[in-house]
């Protein structure tokens, strides 16, 4: 089993509650605190440098067990039941864009968290 932490891409307007850095030094922290994986909260993937993302992880040897996508609904309304058939088809896009980046990173999964509806 891995021990996993939260932290969120550059990009995002909050951060996860435990590790509150820039995203650089949150992936140092994670490390040196001796876990072994993160978990990446992603608002848009298509605002990521996905190349510094993977030399980060590698660097510190760092798995990402799942992409969260809760920041979608959070930042920008997106959510599988809204009413206005437009933000239904924008977030159907965006969990596209997040599994694009999962399997470009070789990331198993993309959590549906928030965009599903409350």
């Amino acid at each position: 089993m891995l021990k996993c932490i939260v932290i969120s891409t550059p990009g995002a307007q909050f951060s996860a509650l435990a590790i509150k850095e820039n995203f650089k030094d949150s992936i140092k922290r994670v490390a040196e605190l001796g876990y072994d994986a993160v978990e990446l909260h992603i608002r848009d993937p298509l605002g990521i440098d996905v190349d510094e993302i993977r030399n980060l992880l590698s660097h510190y040897r760092l798995a990402v067990p799942t992409i969260g996508t809760g920041q979608a609904y959070g930042e920008e309304g997106l959510s599988f039941a809204d009413p206005d058939p437009g933000i239904r088809q924008k977030t159907v896009q965006r969990i596209k864009d997040q599994m694009d980046l999962a399997s470009n990173l070789g990331i198993p999964r993309v959590t549906i968290g928030l965009v599903r509806a409350r």
